[in-house]
């Protein structure tokens, strides 16, 4: 009910922040818009929309001093001139009359229509422009008198849009600008201030929930180590009477003291002794899993052979694996290196992973075992079998502490799902990891890598054990620390 309660005070803060949030960005953007609208409106009047208009009566009196002077001269070298200064003012208006830049300055009265009759001027005399040749006296005077009639009106309107503008339309936009910039700086403040404050508050809350963490974090790992000693303290338990009724089950495999009698008793004298030993194989590991969660564990690190260990490893696997007709195929190490690693610990990651392979492997199959470097230069334990294999998502769950994949094969072998676990445990406190390649009904593939600096060549490592040996009162096979314990 708590819980709810809790979840029910927490929704609408978050549904609030989130709407602070989205205020202040939206008023932040509607401001930064509306200061650019203001700033665009500026730049109309005072830079494009007036350079547009200076220009037109500039290039108006620059045509018109053009044609004076072509005329007056008697130079016909001078009409290249008078065509491009009419070109010029020609080519202004249309940016002028168009541009969205003016039309402040066309909305004032009178401009526009000014601007407009002097564009028909422009478009009556373009003809009788072109043709002018010097000494046409009468084309000229009808060309000056309709394009002087112009001067005056023209420069009128560039006074008046300069001098007096009709700001009606350009205030408009720039009030609108500065009101709605106004409002959204109101906006920002305001969800500003909302935000600290829920922001402040949040923070208390969540030294709250970090002190309650905290708590939680120390009572799971004292849950965790009684968890862990009450495994440890149940599996010894449960060892002492397994183990007896092995002994007294070998005793009576052996008949020591005569015959049982009838053959069945010995059947069931097998199936007791079979039953025993995997039920402390199972214990063992349980214990194996909790000594090492707990961090109880200690390693002692040495440098040995890998070949020489795996071959150990494989020795005791042997039996069970004649039994189902399945070869074990070893290749080794061919580099003349030692690695260092708790040997114990080395054997048993070999042990799981081939005892897992012979598992799930048919009978009369093959598994590979190899030692050898990947592609990385990493050293790697590689097991491969030719058993039922699993899909690509079922990988995850089998090397999750007690995670079995369920199939019709599996159901048929009991186990604690530990035993990938423990070899996830084991290859991570040596620096590397286990990594399975599986396809189904193709086999599986299991790869345990370690640390590449624990490969050692073996000059180096008599050298190492020579050093060793001559140092008073040094011990084989033991750290410094160790030593220093001794």
């Amino acid at each position: 009910m708590s819980r709810h309660l809790t979840t029910g005070r927490i929704l609408p803060k978050v549904y609030l922040s989130a709407a602070l949030a989205v205020f202040f960005v939206v008023g932040l953007v509607v401001s930064l818009i509306n200061f650019d609208k203001e700033r665009q409106a500026y730049i109309k009047l005072f830079s494009l929309g007036t350079w547009n208009i200076t220009q037109v009566e500039l290039e108006y009196r620059k045509f018109l001093h053009s044609l004076d002077r072509f005329h007056l001269s008697g130079d016909a070298s001078l009409k290249n001139e008078l065509v491009l200064n009419f070109d010029l003012l020609w080519s202004r208006l249309p940016i002028l009359l168009e541009g969205s830049e003016s039309k402040n300055h066309l909305a004032m009265p009178g401009v526009e229509l000014k601007m407009r009759q002097l564009w028909q001027t422009l478009k009556d005399v373009d003809t009788r422009v072109a043709d002018l040749t010097v000494g046409d006296a009468t084309t000229y005077n009808e060309i000056r008198r309709e394009i002087i009639a112009h001067q005056l009106p023209l420069h009128a309107a560039v006074q008046y849009s300069l001098s007096v503008p009709d700001m009606y339309s350009l205030d408009n936009d720039i009030g609108k600008s500065r009101f709605m910039g106004f409002l959204a700086g109101i906006g920002m403040f305001l969800s500003a201030a909302l935000l600290v404050s829920f922001l402040f508050n949040e923070f208390k809350r969540g030294g709250k929930l970090i002190r309650a963490r905290e708590e939680a974090i120390v009572e799971a790992e004292i849950a965790n180590r009684a968890r862990a000693d009450f495994l440890t303290n149940m599996s010894h338990e449960l060892r002492t009477p397994l183990n007896a009724i092995i002994g007294f089950s070998e005793i009576l495999k052996s008949e020591p003291f005569g015959p049982l009698g009838d053959g069945k008793y010995l059947e069931y004298v097998d199936d007791i002794h079979e039953s025993g030993n995997h039920l402390l194989s199972l214990i063992n590991d349980v214990l194996h899993f909790s000594k090492l969660g707990s961090g109880k564990t200690e390693f002692i690190e040495e440098e040995f052979s890998p070949n020489e260990a795996i071959q150990s490893a494989l020795r005791m696997l042997q039996g069970t694996a004649i039994k189902r007709h399945i070869t074990l195929q070893f290749s080794e190490f061919e580099e003349e290196n030692l690695i260092v690693a708790d040997v114990r610990a080395f054997k048993q990651i070999v042990i799981n992973l081939v005892g897992n392979a012979i598992k799930f492997s048919s009978d009369h199959s093959v598994i590979s075992i190899a030692f050898k470097r990947d592609n990385d230069d990493i050293p790697t334990l590689s097991v491969q079998d030719q058993g039922i294999g699993m899909e690509a998502e079922d990988i995850p769950k089998a090397l999750a502490p007690f995670g079995q994949i369920a199939s019709t094969h599996t159901k048929s072998h009991s186990g604690t799902g530990l035993g990938l676990p423990l070899v996830v445990m084991l290859a991570e406190f040596h620096g590397g990891e286990l990594a399975l390649e599986s396809v189904p009904g193709e086999g599986t593939t299991a790869l345990a890598t370690f640390s590449a600096e624990r490969l050692v060549p073996i000059d180096l490592a008599a050298r190492g054990q020579s050093e060793v040996s001559q140092q008073p009162g040094a011990v084989a096979g033991l750290s410094t620390a160790d030593q220093g314990n001794a």
